[in-house]
């Protein structure tokens, strides 16, 4: 039986329909922005991201200063120093992961300990630091 008019009418207008709606598709996929990850691009951080970065960088320092935890200050000191096109502490607050580095490993004689507290200045991590390098002297 061969298929009348009507039916080749039928398929001819079911094809079209999937022509424009593949088309419309097609187009408004090629409009969206591309999302292209390259991993050789330098990742550089907006505000909100750089703001997050350094809290999230000073809180994990503070818990690992008031636990004692020497293994995470050196893990926190290699990652700030090994992000150089972002500052994650003040000089100052690395000078107090150091300090708190030296008490911890014994390369702080006891006795050095209360003129390095006394030479670190401001800085957040000042006071962590000075409690676990000085623990009598809250």
């Amino acid at each position: 039986m061969r298929p009348s008019v009507q039916q080749h009418a039928r398929s001819g207008a079911t094809l079209l329909l999937f022509a424009t709606v593949a088309c419309l598709a097609g187009c408004q996929h090629e409009s969206e922005p591309e999302h292209k990850t390259d991993k050789s691009d330098k990742t550089v951080l907006d505000g909100m991201q750089l703001s997050a970065a350094r809290r999230v960088g000073l809180e994990s320092a503070v818990d690992a200063l008031q636990r004692g935890d020497l293994q995470r200050l050196k893990m926190l000191r290699q990652w700030a120093l090994g992000r150089a096109q972002v500052v994650l502490f003040s000089d100052q607050d690395l000078g107090s992961l150091d300090l708190g580095i030296s008490c911890l490993d014994g390369t702080l004689a006891p006795s050095d300990r209360r003129a390095a507290v006394a030479r670190l200045g401001s800085g957040q991590l000042r006071e962590p630091a000075r409690d676990l390098c000085l623990p009598d002297q809250e």
